[in-house]
């Protein structure tokens, strides 16, 4: 498959907790996925992913937060 996904993890505690960005950006980092665009808000953090690694990304970020 080619082409790019936006991936967003969306939540209230984006905006109240440190570090949440970092934590993403390390996991997919730490499991070889390349990210491109990252936009972020109070509530939310998106990211344009390769379409071919969705399904790994979603297991390791559910993973890192206890999802």
């Amino acid at each position: 498959m080619l082409g790019f996904i936006k991936l967003s993890l969306v939540g209230l505690g984006i905006s109240t907790h440190s570090g949440i960005a970092s934590k993403v950006l390390n996991t997919l980092r730490e499991n070889n996925i390349p990210y491109y665009m990252i936009t972020s808000s109070e509530i939310s953090i998106s990211l344009t992913i390769d379409a071919q690694d969705k399904e790994k990304a979603i297991q390791v970020l559910g993973k890192a937060f206890d999802l």
